[in-house]
């Protein structure tokens, strides 16, 4: 059965693909948008997350977009400050609401094959990472990224 053209508009105040991911009590991820699910080795995927501030916060977070297989490689990734550095996390107010930017580059030595999306939120402490955990509810374990969406790298020359 065919019904045609079909078109998505977002409401005023939605947020692409709506979720709750809460990390540390302190930020949560409420959306995100994906430019492409399909890539080759040297594309850039652009990826926007839509955060809102849970609490003051007294540290300067850094996100972590990557883009990581089943078996713990990395294809892509892109870490810095909300807006590449524009907006630190010290100066959100709560309920404040960012849409932030990351340009994910797959590594041209990237093997062809199917990535999950994740985003992690950490700061260095002592020259150490110290993730935020992401809180899930219903009590689970605990853990220091969330995995959005899965994207596929396919060979070169047979990408979207």
């Amino acid at each position: 059965v065919r019904f045609g053209r079909v078109e998505v508009r977002l409401l005023p105040g939605d947020v692409p693909n709506p979720i709750s991911v809460n990390f540390g009590d302190r930020m949560a991820l409420v959306g995100y948008d994906l430019s492409k699910r399909a890539v080759r080795p040297g594309d850039t995927i652009t990826l926007t997350l839509y955060w809102q501030g849970l609490r003051r916060m007294d540290a300067n977070y850094t996100v972590s977009a990557q883009l990581v297989d089943a078996g713990q490689r990395k294809a892509a990734q892109q870490d810095g400050w909300p807006l590449n550095g524009a907006a630190p996390t010290t100066a959100w107010q709560p309920g404040q609401m960012l849409a932030d930017l990351y340009r994910l580059a797959v590594f041209q030595d990237a093997p062809p094959g199917v990535y999950d999306v994740r985003v992690a939120v950490y700061v260095l402490e002592d020259g150490q990472i110290v993730h935020l955990s992401v809180i899930p509810e219903g009590g689970r374990m605990l853990f220091n990224h969330q995995v959005l969406t899965r994207v596929r790298v396919v060979p070169s020359g047979n990408g979207e």
